[in-house]
């Protein structure tokens, strides 16, 4: 439509209104812009006339022949001068007269023709410039654009109904087929079919871009990250510009290579990929980073736990990054060439061992244990904690799994209120499978009610094959960890594999420990009232600051994609250039004071919630996540790195099961420097949900300052390089010109300009000298070798012990008495190359070497110099033989290679120093320990092999020689020969008068035997419980052949073997009659109520026989004997195990030999009490003896004799025992003279008791007749006649054997 075909019907109806209305309708005509009429005055029209149509009409008529308005008189008068300083009213007046001659001659035209230019310059159509008016440009492109878009939409027909299209191609198409030949017809047709789908198409295009258009506009950010990036798929939105692709994100163990190593760019090598991955998770394996990280945290990070002992650390202040470089150390291969974990490993497995196996705070075990988690606790500490050592702390660990997986897979965590543990089983739940697979453990049916039995054949569901209830699946890294540490020393495992054994150790010390679950209780709670007053005071701020300040001015920015401002289009456009309204006068009701507190107020409360995040965390959770849901994490306990958990695809294992179910392999990145960091943020699309809030928590907002801070900034060196290569191209820019300028003033009269070119060009060549030689110094500097001693944590650790060593009595008391284990010095296993208790192989000498000098204290050897020497020498060459085969590599591979070679003997290692021999020795206050120190090292043979086996075989025969002489001094030795000999002279007619107590004992030890047919053979220690069980009930009936035959089946026992053991036992109970359960039903029955409690008491330890042999040495306990750990010792094939009996060995041998000596020293106070007495008696000539009895134990370095006798001890009633005589024989002579004698009475473990000469009667075999009126207890009783029946037996035995 044409602009005046929309202006004419318009100004017509105007025309006739103000004819019909009012007599000035010329001058409102004119100053509206529009024509002056051609009719007469209203004035001379008479107003029957109004209403006439032909007067109608021929207004109508005459109006339609001018078109134009005195605006656009206006216009063209202004156009056609194109006076570019603007045309004035005179010269515009002149213009209308000249080319309108008939329009100026009406009446009051040049007022209207005036009035319609100020109309103009009100409408923005003119510009007035002082007198003069001008086109206004702005209006110009407005007015261009309006036509364009009328022609536009005058030229756009509708579009055709389908039915109208079909009818005109119908009559195209006959009109085609009258006039065209078939051929012809045929290309038409196929015309108009492409013009019709090109048609349809465009249609559909226009509808498309028609709702692609709407939903962009109706979307709102940010929005959902996965449903953003699916709309601009769908919808062929491009991200913003200044979202960057993401960039290479190096992995988690390239932080330990430098910086600008090609690792981090993309060249990763095999090894750290595969550290940094996490595979496996179907069969319960976490993954090296996530066992790593969980170590971390439990003792520096989130948990921090810190132990009972206030005073002092539990472990070393050690990063993250000491950790990492420590098992980066496993992962590379050195600890296996070094054959020794580093320190820091070591020194957190004997630490979580310590708190496992050590005794209960206090003294006292936690509330709510049960019997058998209570016994569990005290068998650890019993047996397992003597034995533990930085030497031996591996098969501790095995010993204690295997205690906890047999405690797991037993009827000792039962309960009837609590379902057994077992996995889910994702195919069952998902309809995969009809039955499910439970894990659970086989329930033994020892009850006797018909409904107890079905409720434990319910719960009698096998285990899956290889599943374990503690160690888990058979194919995880744990339980494959688990069986290395079987048969291998901790060198030869994995980094995972050793990452998920500490893993397991914390996640017990968790469990079992309830005071770590109130401290993160207690800590949650506080950590969630300071994020209340960090809100409450933000919020306040918020308040006062918009009462101060008033409502923000500028609206926030929208953030608009590319593609989306291009479909906007005009919409976008018209919106930004709308005029902002101004404000209102903002009146503040709050003061600036009240604003300042505020802000304070917020600012501190910030700043406790920062110090609370350092210390009250108990769980990190992550910074934010990406679009693709990855992780970022930020632990603030050490926040010089980020890390990106990097999700994968689900692995093949399970591909029948849906995605979502399945459990996601991922791998771990590292975000360590300013520069990386920038990459990072900058690929971050706030327009999503999940990238918008990590963006703002990795940047920081208000108060909360940005993590980038805590980076490496290495945008400042790149900046200095950057500045330096400027400042050089400028001064060489100088260079040229000063150059340039000495060639133009040379050959001039003028001296001095010629002189200054010369100074400037003098002075720039200076500053180019100087520039480059900064350069030079800093491209030539060689980095400097990194300190793998810090970098692994031992440098921390040496002065860590350093500390602990020089703790005061007081304190190591103090400890003690809270149960404060003392951990071992860890730092010890890195060797001096010298005999002084360092190295692995050293630490085992040492403990050996300390024993041996309270042994020469107490009891010297005869042949001191020959012996001993010799003894010592089998150590040192031991350790020697190991230094030598052991050393010491530490580092990335490249320095490792280069240092395997270098063996600790020689002074040049860069990495250990051997100490100066000199120097060791002044410090050494024993004569014999200088001697030993100084033994120089050409005293190791050169063709000793070097294996752990060879090692092991050098080290075997002076433990056992030195254990055979501690056993010889507290008279071990001799009561396992009595024992013996009295085992095998067993005779019915020993049998005591008491035959029910026979019975008793003989129905014992069958039904023993009977539980051994029972037993599973996989439960091996239950059957060598249950037999040592039966030996002792067979021996107390008087059954020597039982013992015999039960004793040689014992012999057939072997490890995790015990089906030989089963069979001979049971064979022997068929040989003596069998089993008969009625008569035990029938005694259980009497006995109801009465032996319940003992039962209960009496719970049998899940511990394995290996566990027990490591404190059987020197006599042992019940079920074990010396000959076990003798046994054990000669059987070892691992440094490992070695260490844990020499550890088990060393402690009871201390604590016997540390008794001794006290002994020895009562007995020398009391005789010299007794001398004195007896001088003041004699010189007095008084009868009356002394009413002092003296110790009750006493020891001295005796040989016990074959000669039994009845004694009377103080508080003990007549009693077999043996002579002894007396080595020393000083000390013989002055109990001689007070008619005193030292006797072993039999029934006790070596200890000696002192008695008078008139109190030893010669063996009967029967109970004195005094005896009977002697008031003693049951139990006193009983032990007197089970001592008179073994006295009995050896005798018998000594008899045969002359």
């Amino acid at each position: 439509m044409d602009l005046k075909d929309h202006v004419q019907p318009t100004r017509d109806a105007a025309m006739l209104d103000a004819h019909s209305s009012s007599p000035n309708s010329n001058d409102a005509a004119a100053d509206e812009g529009l024509p002056p009429s051609n009719d007469a005055s209203p004035a001379a029209t008479p107003p029957s006339q109004k209403g006439n149509k032909k007067r109608r009409s021929s207004i109508s008529s005459t109006s339609t022949t001018n078109t134009k308005t005195y605006i656009d008189y206006c216009h063209e008068a202004i156009a056609s001068l194109k006076d570019r300083t603007g045309s004035s009213n005179v010269a515009l007046w002149k213009w209308m007269q000249s080319n309108y001659a008939e329009e100026t001659t009406k009446p009051q035209c040049k007022r209207h023709f005036f009035n319609a230019l100020k109309t103009g310059v009100k409408n923005g159509r003119f510009v007035k410039i002082k007198c003069s008016y001008k086109l206004n440009a702005a209006w110009k492109d407005k007015s261009k654009a309006k036509k364009k878009k009328e022609s536009t939409s005058a030229t756009t027909k509708k579009p055709k109904s389908a039915e109208e299209t079909q009818r005109l191609n119908a009559e195209k198409l006959a009109t085609l087929q009258a006039t065209m030949t078939p051929e012809e017809l045929t290309k038409s047709q196929e015309k108009m079919e492409r013009q019709e789908a090109a048609r349809k198409r465009s249609v559909e295009l226009e509808r498309k871009t028609k709702e692609r258009a709407d939903r962009l506009r109706k979307r709102r950010y940010p929005m959902e990250d996965t449903k953003l990036h699916v709309e601009d798929k769908e919808l062929n939105v491009k991200p913003p510009a200044d979202v960057i692709s993401r960039p290479y994100l190096p992995y988690f163990f390239s932080l330990t290579r430098p910086f600008d190593d090609s690792s981090r760019f993309g060249k990763t090598p095999d090894k750290i990929k595969q550290a940094s991955k996490v595979d496996g998770l179907d069969y319960g394996s976490f993954g090296l980073v996530p066992d790593l990280l969980q170590v971390y945290h439990f003792f520096r990070g989130d948990v921090h736990y810190v132990g009972d002992d206030v005073d002092r650390p539990l472990v070393v202040e050690f990063t993250l990054k000491h950790l990492v470089y420590s098992v980066e150390q496993i992962h590379y291969g050195n600890a296996k060439v070094s054959r020794m974990l580093p320190p820091l490993v070591t020194h957190l497995f004997v630490t979580c061992l310590s708190i496992l196996c050590g005794p209960p705070p206090n003294g006292v075990y936690a509330e709510g244990l049960t019997k058998a988690e209570l016994q569990l606790r005290r068998d650890l500490h019993k047996y397992l904690m003597p034995a533990l050592t930085p030497a031996s702390w591996a098969d501790v660990c095995f010993l204690y799994m295997d205690a906890m997986e047999r405690y797991a897979t037993t009827d000792a965590t039962r309960d009837a209120n609590v379902l057994p543990c077992f996995n889910t089983d994702i195919e069952y739940l998902l309809g995969v499978k009809e039955q499910p697979t439970v894990a659970m453990t086989p329930f033994s049916k020892t009850s006797v009610n018909e409904e107890t039995q079905v409720e434990s054949a319910a719960l009698s569901v096998p285990l899956p094959d290889g599943y374990k209830g503690y160690l888990g699946d058979a194919q995880s890294v744990l339980y494959r960890a688990y069986f290395k540490l079987a048969k291998q020393d901790p060198w030869n495992l994995s980094a995972d594999e050793v990452m998920a054994l500490l893993r397991a150790l914390t996640d017990d010390i968790l469990a079992m420990h309830p005071t770590i679950g109130r401290d993160l209780a207690a800590r949650e709670e506080e950590m969630q009232s300071l994020l209340k007053a960090k809100r409450a005071a933000d919020i306040k701020f918020r308040q006062v600051r918009l009462a101060f300040e008033g409502p923000k001015k500028a609206a926030a920015k929208k953030v608009v994609a590319n593609d989306e401002k291009k479909d906007n289009g005009d919409d976008a456009v018209a919106g930004a250039e709308k005029e902002e309204k101004p404000d209102e006068t903002f009146k503040p009701t709050a003061s600036k004071k009240q604003f300042e507190t505020a802000k304070k107020q917020q600012q501190k409360a910030n700043d406790a919630y920062e110090k609370g995040i350092h210390k009250l965390v108990a769980r990190t959770e992550p910074v934010g996540y990406d679009r693709n849901f990855n992780a970022v994490f930020c632990f603030r306990h050490d926040p010089e790195f980020l890390y990106v958990e990097d999700l994968r695809p689900p692995s093949s294992v399970a591909t029948h099961l849906p995605l979502d179910v399945q459990l996601p392999r991922r791998s771990w990145h590292v975000i360590e420097t300013t520069s990386l960091f920038d990459l990072f943020t900058s690929s971050l699309d706030i327009r999503g949900k999940r990238e918008h809030d990590l963006y703002e928590e990795l940047m920081g907002q208000g108060p909360q300052q940005s993590l980038r801070r805590f980076l490496y900034d290495d945008i400042k060196e790149v900046e200095a390089a950057s500045n330096l290569s400027k400042t050089k191209a400028s001064l060489l820019e100088r260079l040229d010109a000063a150059r340039l300028k000495c060639d133009e003033e040379f050959g001039r009269r003028s001296g001095r300009l010629a002189g200054a070119a010369e100074e400037e060009l003098a002075e720039v060549e200076s500053e180019i000298a100087a520039l480059e030689k900064k350069m030079n110094e800093k491209s030539d500097t060689e980095p400097q070798p990194l300190d793998y001693e810090e970098l692994t944590g031992l440098a921390l650790l040496q002065k860590f012990d350093k500390r602990k060593g020089i703790d005061t009595r007081r304190s190591r008391e103090k400890r003690a008495l809270k149960g404060i284990p003392d951990v071992a010095q860890c730092s010890k296993l890195v060797p001096s190359g010298n005999i002084d208790g360092t190295g692995l192989i050293g630490i085992i000498v040492q403990d050996l070497l300390e024993l041996e000098e309270q042994c020469q204290k107490l009891s010297p050897l005869e042949n001191e110099g020959t012996d001993r020497k010799a003894w010592t020498s089998k150590l040192e060459e031991a350790v020697y033989a190991w230094n030598e085969a052991s050393p010491v590599v530490i580092g990335p591979p490249s320095v490792g290679q280069a240092r395997s070679s270098i063996g600790h003997g020689s002074d040049s290692s860069p990495f250990i120093k051997r100490g100066r021999l000199a120097d060791i020795a002044d410090n050494v206050d024993s004569s014999s320990k200088r001697q030993r120190v100084m033994s120089p090292q050409q005293a190791t043979s050169t063709n000793v092999a070097t294996s752990t086996s060879a090692i092991i075989a050098l080290l075997r025969q002076p433990i056992l020689a030195l254990e055979e002489r501690i056993a010889d001094m507290t008279n071990q030795a001799a009561i396992a020969s009595d024992v013996a000999l009295a085992d095998d002279n067993m005779s019915v007619d020993d049998a005591q008068t008491d035959q029910a107590q026979n019975e008793k004992h003989d129905r014992q030890w069958r039904k023993l035997i009977h539980q051994v047919g029972q037993t599973m053979t996989r439960k091996h220690v239950m059957i060598r419980e249950l037999v040592v069980a039966a030996i002792t009930s067979a021996r107390k009936a008087h059954m020597p052949d039982v013992v015999a035959g039960l004793r040689a089946s014992l012999l057939q026992y072997q490890k995790g073997a015990a089906g030989g053991c089963k069979v001979a036992a049971l064979q022997v109970l068929e040989d003596h009659g069998g089993y008969d359960s009625d008569a035990d039903e029938d005694e259980d029955e009497a006995n109801d109520g009465h032996d319940a409690d003992d039962d209960q008491e009496a719970m049998p330890s899940v511990l394995s026989a290996d566990a027990t042999f490591l404190t059987s040495s020197l006599g042992g306990e019940v079920d074990t004997s010396r000959n076990d750990w003798i046994e054990a010792v000669t059987t070892c094939k691992t440094i490992a195990r070695l260490a844990s009996l020499v550890a088990g060995f060393t402690h009871d041998a201390s604590i016997k030999l540390t008794k001794m000596e006290i002994e020895h020293h009562d007995l020398l106070k009391a005789i010299t009490r007794w001398e004195k007495d007896t001088e003041r008696l004699s010189k007095n000539k008084v009868k009356k003896t002394s009413s002092f009895s003296g110790p009750s134990e006493v020891w001295a370095d005796v040989r016990v004799t074959d000669d039994i006798v009845m004694v009377k001890a103080e508080r003990f009633p007549w009693w077999p025992a043996k002579k002894c005589i007396i080595k020393d024989i000083e000390l013989a002579q002055k109990l001689g003279k007070l008619r005193k004698s030292l006797v072993s009475l039999i029934g006790e473990r070596g200890d000696l008791r002192i008695v008078d000469d008139d109190d030893i009667k010669p063996f009967t075999g029967k109970l004195f007749d005094e005896e009977e009126d002697f008031e003693v207890s049951k139990d006193i009783r009983s032990q007197l006649d089970d001592c008179l029946a073994m006295a009995r037996r050896i005798i018998r035995g000594r008899d045969k054997m002359k």
